[in-house]
């Protein structure tokens, strides 16, 4: 965890003095959040201390299910997946860690929880992402809360969990966005640019979703590359059906960099 604090330390202390600190801070958190904590919290960052930020704790998967942390504000803790400690990479665990962060701040500066899921969007901000309309969107309406079951009690949470994505189109696009409908590339092209979360994809079960020959990134065939954590799953009874035969003869289906699990996928 070392190399992980030190990484989540190093970027707090950057965004601190960035020139537009109090632009992200408003974008995150709102405008009638209180100031002069939120100035104490940055005027600490700059100086290197971050003795005010909540203690880490690891928990089995089995206690957070799809998230790979929590914070609750009941025990001013951070809640960590240990399965996901084991297999991320330091700056997916960073990433997380910021989200988490992001919750604790929230709970300190303000009276009532920000609406949607204020720590992903501190946490991309800090990383210095520049974060789509879309993703705004989809952001400002998240619900993040949970309860989880820490040593026998029930505790409330706001956790990171999963990016959902809902194919609403067959036809096979490669804008990397839903205009005209999010189809099953544009999905894996929307998860590959952001390798630090996980990513569920959901298809329509009974429906079918043909393949063509496009030309990706860094492969001249059509195959699909999952270059993060994904999950592409059927939401109905009936299996989604992935049809490769519009790609050549040498494309396969997915090239997989990282992790691809497929639930009622056929």
């Amino acid at each position: 965890m070392n190399t992980v604090l030190t990484l989540t330390y190093n970027q707090l202390s950057t965004f601190a003095g960035s020139d537009n600190f109090w632009n992200l801070f408003d974008t995150t958190f709102g405008t009638q959040y209180n100031r002069s904590a939120a100035e104490i919290l940055r005027l600490q960052w700059l100086s290197g201390d971050f003795s005010q930020l909540p203690q880490i704790e690891i928990l089995d998967n089995s206690n957070l299910g799809n998230a790979n942390g929590a914070y609750a504000g009941s025990t001013n803790k951070i809640y960590l997946s240990d399965s996901f400690l084991a297999n991320a990479t330091p700056e997916a665990i960073s990433a997380v860690l910021l989200e988490e962060i992001g919750h604790f701040i929230d709970a300190q500066i303000n009276q009532i929880d920000t609406p949607g899921d204020e720590g992903e969007k501190f946490s991309a901000l800090v990383r210095g992402q520049n974060l789509t309309t879309q993703e705004l969107d989809r952001i400002n309406t998240e619900n993040d809360s949970a309860n989880i079951t820490v040593g026998g009690e029930q505790v409330a949470v706001e956790q990171n969990t999963p990016i959902v994505l809902t194919v609403t189109t067959t036809a096979d696009q490669n804008d990397g966005s839903a205009t005209g409908g999010l189809s099953l590339r544009d999905a894996i092209l929307i998860a590959n640019a952001n390798t630090t979360n996980n990513y569920i994809i959901n298809l329509t079960g009974g429906t079918i979703y043909k393949l063509t020959a496009f030309s990706l990134a860094d492969t001249t065939g059509g195959d699909l590359d999952v270059l993060g954590k994904v999950t592409i799953q059927s939401t109905g009874t009936q299996p989604a059906t992935i049809d490769a035969s519009g790609l050549t003869s040498a494309d396969r289906v997915f090239e997989v960099f990282n992790y691809l699990n497929l639930s009622n996928i056929v």
